[in-house]
């Protein structure tokens, strides 16, 4: 469930991913950062309410947090 609404009905994202491990805080960052790691995902809008987006999210890699961040 998200926030807003999605201009598509269905998409993929591709993201690189920092993760803190002091902190065990994930963090997007700029392609090729070092230390960071690429995450993929699909996803398919289910329903749509006011403010609400209701999602089917399918990782594609296993990144830690990736489908929060």
């Amino acid at each position: 469930l998200v926030e807003g609404r999605l201009s598509s009905p269905e998409g993929e994202r591709h993201d690189w991913l920092l993760k803190d491990r002091a902190t065990n805080v994930v963090r997007p960052v700029p392609p090729n950062t070092p230390g960071a790691r690429p995450a993929t995902l699909r996803f398919r809008r289910l329903q749509t309410g006011n403010r609400l987006t209701l999602l089917e999210v399918v990782p594609e890699t296993g990144r830690s947090h990736q489908i929060r961040v």
